[in-house]
């Protein structure tokens, strides 16, 4: 339910300014991907990828703006549906914590090995040399 209800606040962002007016065709065309990219991330339960598009999306109405290539009630439009599907985004589940991979233990070094002292032919047995 809240999936479906997230796609379809997305699907009414893409009718891009029905209220205002339909979108000049070149504003559309540079919108059209960014919705789709929106929808797409909001549908596979992508927060992070989903506030991603949006943002870039609200970046491309304020150029569109600026350049004049849209209305201000176009722009407002769009941003409107774009603040409805932000707002929809706390509806996906929390994103799954990162595996974590518990620490490895390295194998205990082996009991030290008694050490062997030779005792050269010019020695003697309490290893005193005599001279």
């Amino acid at each position: 339910m809240r999936r479906t209800t997230l796609c379809l606040v997305a699907l009414a962002l893409g009718a891009c300014g029905a209220g205002s007016g339909r979108l000049p065709e070149a504003a559309a065309g540079r919108l059209r991907p960014q919705v789709e990219a929106v929808r797409a991330a909001s549908a596979a339960g992508d927060r992070a990828g989903a506030q991603a598009g949006l943002d870039n999306l609200r970046r491309t109405v304020a150029e569109l703006r600026q350049a004049h290539a849209i209305t201000q009630g176009q722009a407002g439009d769009v941003l409107e549906a774009a603040a409805g599907v932000e707002a929809q985004l706390g509806l996906l589940p929390a994103p799954a914590p990162p595996a974590t991979t518990p620490p490895t233990t390295a194998a205990p070094a082996p009991p030290d090995q008694p050490v062997i002292i030779h005792r050269g032919k010019d020695e003697k047995k309490h290893g005193h040399n005599e001279d």
